[in-house]
């Protein structure tokens, strides 16, 4: 995983961007700004933020893959709804592991979310 080229995190963010071609607006839109804003945030970052970075956005696309079927079922289910769960919570370790700076950010992250998201739970 150290030898990570430019390549490889370029293929994983057109991947990203064509997983989310499953997604309803406006959370497709949404989910492609914030790939692409974190990309753009990311184009200094040390090698090894470079490796967590790559990893948790590989694990991200892995879970849209592996949720497709669900997510395009809830999409016929729901027909215009926004309220597909798509994700996972951070566990206490992922969550003790953020700096202030990720913090605030997750935050918005979830802010934003909730404007076109309602849960159902």
């Amino acid at each position: 995983m150290n030898n990570l080229s430019k390549n490889d995190f370029l293929k994983l963010y057109r991947n990203i961007l064509r997983c989310h071609r499953i997604l309803q607006e406006p959370m497709k839109s949404m989910g492609d700004q914030y790939v692409k804003t974190e990309w753009r945030l990311h184009k200094k970052a040390t090698p090894k933020q470079a490796i967590q970075f790559y990893e948790q956005w590989n694990e991200y696309c892995n879970l849209i893959v592996s949720n497709r079927d669900s997510i395009l079922k809830e999409n016929n289910d729901n027909s215009g709804n926004n309220n597909i769960n798509i994700g996972q919570d951070l566990n206490e370790k992922q969550m003790k592991s953020l700096n202030k700076k990720q913090l605030e950010q997750l935050d918005k992250l979830k802010s934003e979310t909730l404007t076109v998201y309602t849960p159902s739970d």
